[in-house]
């Protein structure tokens, strides 16, 4: 055997002896998959695409503090594609597949389609629509504050503005139905001084509600309260602008999406207000627990190169709520177990408020966590509005 191959002889019995003798390289743990099905596509994918990326970012900061169990978290997203039926079936998918919890969907009628499968059985279903409501004891849970809860604190700032004359004009989707019975209640809870003087309705896909507004100007009110999301928002603040109808303008919180804001400044009044819960931009006005969870989210944003926008605020507490129960109840643990965690939490803070689930069951949130938004059209940004309590 001449030399050379000696040589290469050796080195393959030395490159076979180190690899007997190397310990194999550790596994890497497989990351923990937690469910979500949200409108990527669609009519609400205005919506459902900013959750994604609040999930992203947030995906990030939980693997920072150690995933789920030394786990690393993945959000494992689905497309509702915007449509009841969609959900349904991908909701049967991750029930087959005994998910502990579901995040989604992100618009009410998807929410009680899905919830219809959860609310006894489970799994844990986090709506990120604010006007669903759930039954007390379920599975399903709603995310932010409820109407029947932000709407009596607009009627106090309404009354302690002075504005007394309030028009109407709603969609007549879900959405703007059911904030219309909320405000109708309440104004009528609050006492007789605060006189609905117009109420309009118009089809989201309605192209003009010149009509609706020409009727409300007639009846000379002080403030409008403009419940509807999208297109159909634009077509109403256009109208209103026409109109020459130059006064405050209350909106849903659906509309604080920065690229649609920026969009219509052109015709949107000096005054337009938006209710919602905490988290949108900093609140000055919050202190401790709350502050902190507002200054970490906000920090995460910021490291991301993202500006946070409303629809992150409607996923990111549900989703670090399950985080938390997920990292409370074991590695494969039970519906059961993850709702028995989430119902009897009691002081624990997000960006949107202190949770109680005790005393606001199925939500954690009330009144007190409702936050008045003013979009600023000349330096495109929104603020926060004192409020009475």
């Amino acid at each position: 055997m001449n030399q050379a191959l000696r040589l290469v002889l050796g080195v393959f019995c030395l490159a076979a002896l180190t690899s007997t003798l190397s310990p194999p390289a550790a596994a890497q743990p497989a990351p923990y998959e937690v469910n979500a099905i949200l409108s990527l596509t669609g009519s609400a994918a205005f919506l459902g695409t900013k959750e994604q990326q609040a999930l992203a970012i947030l995906e990030g900061v939980v693997n920072k503090g150690g995933g789920i169990g030394g786990r690393p978290v993945h959000f494992a997203v689905q497309d509702d594609t915007s449509n009841p039926q969609t959900g349904v079936q991908l909701a049967n998918g991750l029930i087959a597949k005994n998910a502990p919890a579901i995040l989604g969907s992100s618009v009410l009628a998807t929410c009680g389609a899905i919830d219809a499968l959860t609310e006894k059985t489970g799994p844990v279903t986090y709506c990120l629509s604010p006007l669903a409501k759930p039954a007390a004891g379920s599975y399903v849970y709603s995310t932010s504050v409820a109407g029947g809860d932000f709407v009596p604190i607009l009627v106090k700032f309404l009354r302690a503005q002075g504005w007394k004359r309030v028009a109407m004009i709603n969609s007549i989707d879900a959405t703007g139905q059911d904030l219309e019975r909320e405000f109708l209640t309440a104004a009528k809870a609050q006492g007789p001084d605060l006189a609905i003087v117009s109420n309009e309705h118009f089809a989201p896909a309605d192209i003009s509600v010149a009509a609706q507004i020409s009727r409300v100007k007639e009846q000379k009110p002080q403030v409008v309260l403009a419940f509807a999301t999208g297109p159909a928002f634009a077509t109403m603040m256009h109208n209103i602008q026409d109109a020459g109808l130059d006064m405050p303008i209350v909106g849903s919180g659906g509309n604080m999406n920065y690229a649609q804001l920026e969009q219509y400044n052109s015709f949107l009044p000096k005054m337009l207000l938006f209710l919602a819960g905490g988290g949108v931009v900093a609140d000055p006005m919050v202190s401790g627990k709350q502050k902190d969870a507002q200054t970490a989210y906000l920090n995460a944003y910021k490291a991301a190169g993202v500006r946070p926008e409303y629809a992150a605020t409607l996923i990111w507490d549900p989703a670090m709520l399950v985080v938390d129960a997920l990292r409370h109840t074991g590695a494969n643990p039970s519906s059961k177990a993850v709702n028995d965690y989430i119902s009897g939490l009691t002081n624990w803070a997000g960006i949107a408020g202190i949770y109680d689930f005790k005393a606001a069951p199925q939500r954690g949130l009330g009144q007190s966590s409702t936050v008045i938004y003013r979009w600023d059209t000349e330096k495109k940004a929104l603020f926060v509005v004192p409020i009475p309590r």
